[in-house]
């Protein structure tokens, strides 16, 4: 008697991935050409779509629920350095004041109202949806200013301000707040949609800059920055510990994946370097095959259809990195021997297991026989 058996994996967009309830990353191959240059932020749409912006680059990735995959575009673009979303656009800030907005994933950006009264650099960007709505802009001088869904700026009180602060990253925080960090180790928290700031932590010479910063789970705080700094405030920004990094790279952004699933921080910075952390205490480090370049920036998706535990990771040279997280084993495999005088053969079947960040119709099941040629593909029989 002749036995033939076929084998199988799980794959979530387009990933294969090993083991369940762990971060996975990927680097992924962009299908579009020109994109070579720095990518220096990201942000999600909060529906399906990343967006990453760099020198004269625009790179849309957006999620194909028919074909269950990424699919990436890339447009020309001004000259930014901040990007966030809300209010049903997209907002990217650069040099010289300058402001854009896109209601179109980066196919074409409209010059808004810029936020400063002078020449400065908008360096960090971020909205949070209480209040109605509020944007948020800081300068690469000591300037924040807040607006509404239509960008009707107002300049914003830094109580005990230095005129060296800089702002370099900011976060939306809790229900109707933000924080912002900056350089030697500089960084403020808004809890009243962006019109004031008091000092969390003051401007020290001797301390290193801060590049990044992100909100978790409560009143959790993660800033990162040259070195490999890392702090964290488990109280709102009240007071700071100092984690170890392990790691001597600059620390140029930081995330919280959110969700229930899989909720960790984030780092990423030069050399390719990326952290996670359950806690913001605890850090790990990982690795991508090959990718040495530098990180820039660090977005996840919370809502729409990539869910939780999803995110991208974009920096030098066009590198893109996607995390996902795996799905769980099929179970309920059949294991049946099929016969080749003995037509047709009973079927193979699993049962997959959904999950909160894997919801019907995002888990798929590939076949495969014993030489590794794919059979069939996203069917849980055979």
């Amino acid at each position: 008697m002749n036995t033939n058996r076929l084998a199988l994996v799980s794959v979530i967009v387009g990933l294969a991935l090993p083991a369940p309830a762990a971060l996975q990353f990927t680097k992924i191959a962009i299908d579009v050409t020109g994109v070579s240059s720095s990518l220096t932020n990201a942000a999600y749409d909060g529906n399906s779509t990343f967006l990453s912006v760099g020198a004269n680059t625009t790179l849309a990735g957006t999620y194909n629920t028919t074909l269950q995959k990424m699919q990436w575009s890339r447009s020309s673009a001004p000259g930014t350095v901040s990007l966030t979303y809300g209010a049903g656009k997209f907002l990217a800030g650069g040099p010289n004041n300058s402001v854009f907005t896109s209601i179109n994933n980066g196919t074409s950006w409209v010059p808004a109202t810029s936020p400063f009264p002078n020449a400065a650099a908008v360096q960090a960007l971020g909205f949070n949806t209480g209040s109605g709505g509020r944007f948020v802009a800081a300068g690469s001088i000591v300037e924040i200013f807040w607006a509404g869904p239509a960008l009707s700026w107002s300049s914003a009180s830094l109580p005990s301000a230095s005129y060296l602060e800089s702002y370099t990253g900011m976060t939306p925080f809790g229900a109707n707040g933000f924080a912002v960090c900056g350089i030697f180790d500089t960084v403020r928290v808004s809890s009243d949609g962006g019109q004031s700031w008091p000092v969390s932590r003051a401007l020290n010479l001797n301390n290193p800059d801060l590049y990044g910063i992100a909100a978790g789970n409560g009143q959790s705080l993660v800033a990162v920055g040259a070195g490999g700094r890392i702090l964290f405030s488990s109280n709102g920004g009240a007071a700071w510990s100092f984690p170890s990094s392990g790691v001597g790279y600059n620390l140029n952004a930081a995330a919280f994946s959110g969700g229930t699933n899989l909720a960790v921080f984030i780092a990423a910075g030069d050399g390719g370097t990326i952290l996670t952390s359950p806690d913001g205490i605890n850090w790990t480090p990982r690795s991508v095959p090959g990718v040495t370049t530098s990180f820039r920036s660090v977005a996840f998706a919370t809502t729409g259809n990539l869910l939780q535990g999803v995110g991208i990771l974009v920096g030098d040279s066009g590198t893109v990195v996607l995390a996902g997280t795996a799905p769980a084993a099929p179970t309920n495999a059949v294991s049946t021997n099929n016969c080749s005088f003995s037509l047709p053969n009973p079927p193979l079947s699993v049962t997959v297991v959904l999950d909160g960040a894997h919801p019907t119709n995002t888990v798929g099941v590939d076949w495969y026989d014993a030489t590794g040629m794919l059979k069939t593909n996203n069917s849980t029989s055979y």
